[in-house]
């Protein structure tokens, strides 16, 4: 009989302890009154509170029952609210415990009414009151409970049907139509100004762009002389179309992409760019709309030549200042270009040098020892001197051998020599 008694005294022990564990911890009371936020009693109105951002399992530590996520909770006859929930700090959300929220929606009628609300409530509070706790942002905001059809549409710039993903409208593989529609009629306008062109055939809506995409300008190359320094060049582009994205790449590899922002015009490569020898760089700039076309610059290192007319006797003492050449006898060439001489038959694309020198000797100075030259005017040769070797310092501290060129006699009047080979 002992051994009877201390099996039952057990047993009843484990079954309390076991109806303990259930009952600890409690959910807590939510309260509300319908009537201070419609304006009067709803006999037939109610909330709909949903368990949000909460990924499954979901279970309370010491709860053994399941977790209840949605409730649906009706008013009184008065508009009053009354019920029970779980507070958000004591539900674990796939081994995450207190990141949970509640949604809760206004129901008048069984329709959802104004602006779904979220909240967090704690089992330190000793109750939800709807009308005076505070809402927090909805860290999932639900979507439109009276939209069954359309479930997952964005309106950031894109469009998305049934988790499709982000389609960008546009050609070369953007949004093209709508098919199988079904309903209502569906009627789409292009807002002016927008870029699109929309057409309708039967239940296709077609959308595409009114104007075809093309970069319609590049701008910012250069061409300056060998050893100058470039520091943070800028670009300027335009577009038929203002693309979806733009970006500039360099052959140097300096700041290489350099993504530009919207509207994508303009954008400077942070960077210096500098050649000691004649050479280039290209900058490409791509540009995406539907499809991706693409833009060059060129910017351009060479060396300079110079012409002028002084007195006769020049040696090969040649040194730069700034865009001139000095020579020894103190007579001083302007630039006549940045770039080597061009031999040919015609000015342009052949170099040619027209001065007035009065009873003066021509000076040429030129990357090129072998020249001939002739008047461009008559197309008589014009007597030279054989070219003086000169090994040039120029501005930028860059050397580079050239060749002083000077006619046999002095020249009287206004005169245009060519290189003519």
């Amino acid at each position: 009989m002992r051994r009877i008694i201390s099996f039952v005294a057990t047993f009843l022990g484990l079954l309390g302890a076991l109806q303990a564990l259930a009952q600890t911890p409690v959910p807590i009371p939510i309260t509300g009154n319908l009537g201070s936020i419609s304006g009067s009693g709803q006999p037939y109105a109610g909330v709909s509170v949903q368990l949000q951002n909460c990924p499954s399992p979901v279970a309370i530590v010491g709860y053994m029952g399941i977790v209840q996520q949605t409730y649906q909770i009706r008013a009184s006859s008065a508009g009053l609210i009354n019920a029970t929930v779980w507070p958000n700090d004591l539900i674990t959300c796939n081994g995450t415990t207190g990141n949970s929220q509640y949604a809760l929606t206004l129901m008048v009628g069984g329709v959802p009414s104004g602006t779904t609300q979220c909240y967090q409530v704690t089992s330190t509070q000793s109750i939800w009151n709807m009308n005076t706790q505070q809402p927090i942002s909805c860290s999932n905001p639900p979507p439109n409970p009276q939209d069954g059809q359309f479930n997952a549409l964005n309106i950031n710039g894109c469009f998305s049907y049934h988790g499709s993903g982000c389609i960008t409208p546009g050609g070369g593989g953007g949004l093209t139509s709508i098919n199988g529609l079904t309903g209502p009629a569906l009627t789409l306008a292009a807002a002016s100004g927008s870029g699109l062109s929309i057409t309708q055939t039967g239940t296709t809506i077609t959308i595409g762009l009114a104007t075809a995409f093309a970069i319609t300008s590049f701008t910012g190359g250069w061409t300056v002389p060998v050893g100058a320094s470039v520091i943070n060049p800028t670009f300027s582009a335009s577009y038929s179309v203002t693309p979806a994205s733009a970006s500039i790449t360099n052959t140097d590899s300096i700041s290489s992409p350099t993504n530009l922002t919207t509207p994508f015009t303009s954008g400077t490569v942070t960077g210096t760019f500098v050649k000691t020898v004649p050479a280039a760089t290209t900058f490409t700039l791509s540009a995406t709309q539907g499809g991706t076309l693409t833009a060059t610059q060129t910017g351009n290192w060479a060396w300079e030549i110079f012409g002028g007319v002084g007195t006769a006797g020049a040696t090969s003492s040649v040194t730069a200042s700034g865009t001139t050449a000095v020579l020894s006898n103190g007579n001083v060439l302007p630039r006549i270009q940045i770039g080597p001489e061009v031999a040919g038959s015609v000015c342009p694309p052949a170099t040619c040098f027209t001065s007035s020198p009065v009873d003066q000797v021509i000076y040429l100075l030129l990357t090129g020892g072998s020249h001939t030259f002739v008047d461009n005017i008559t197309g008589l040769t014009v007597p030279m001197n054989a070219p003086i070797t000169v090994s040039f310092l120029n501005a930028n501290g860059v050397t580079t051998t050239m060749y002083l060129y000077s006619t046999m006699y002095a020249v009287y009047g206004s005169s245009t020599i060519r290189v003519a080979s």
